[in-house]
């Protein structure tokens, strides 16, 4: 298997991965616009609850695309590996600034330093996802992340695959998803109808 190959398997991993997240962050922001006129949604322990989960899930994506471990499929081993045969990959005219002086190839230095904003950018979200939410080390202490950090981070893995879809596979990969269903249709009726029969369902529900 060419380098190239290898290199386009790992990166439809990553591309659902990192597309999944963005998806569920596209659903997550809808849901919190949403309620910003609705008092008592906006200020629910539900919508704190949905927020919690959505922040849980990119922390880990966001750990998981910077991980290191050389078993793991993840975004920054795809671009380290790049680093290390730089040869293998040819610009294409829209990435021509990735070039290296006078070679129709990648500058391996340029993809080092999209390694490093990664990196530097997840380390404060790995921390956490590691002594935190895996449970590694109960007894430390780590603080946890803000969110615009966990937000930037999943801002930057979308920007890093459209470009390195780009530039692996010549093609324009846009990463925001464009929905073609309607995923809120469930939300415009009101799930506890004074109509509904109550009697069968879960006592915080029966009031």
């Amino acid at each position: 298997m060419t380098k190239i190959a290898v290199w386009t398997s790992s990166l439809e991993h990553i591309t659902e991965e990192i597309s999944e997240l963005w998806l569920d962050r596209l659903i997550w922001r809808s849901l919190r616009d949403m309620v910003q006129s609705i008092p008592t949604a906006r200020d629910s322990f539900i919508l704190a609850w949905i927020g919690e989960q959505y922040y849980r899930r990119a922390a880990i994506a966001v750990r998981t695309m910077a991980d290191l471990d050389s078993r793991s499929d993840s975004l920054v081993n795809l671009l380290a590996d790049m680093v290390r045969n730089p040869t293998e990959v040819v610009c294409p005219p829209a990435l021509y600034s990735m070039r290296a002086s006078r070679l129709r190839t990648v500058d391996p230095a340029l993809v080092q330093a999209d390694i490093d904003v990664l990196t530097a950018a997840a380390k404060p979200v790995g921390q956490y996802v590691n002594k935190h939410l895996a449970h590694i080390d109960r007894s430390a202490k780590v603080s946890i992340p803000a969110l615009a950090d966990v937000d930037d981070a999943v801002q930057l893995l979308g920007d890093l695959l459209e470009k390195y879809t780009l530039l692996l596979r010549n093609v324009d990969l846009k990463v925001e998803p464009v929905l073609g269903f309607d995923w809120a249709a469930g939300l415009r009726e009101p799930w506890l109808s004074p109509t509904i029969d109550r009697s069968q369902l879960p006592e915080a529900f029966k009031a």
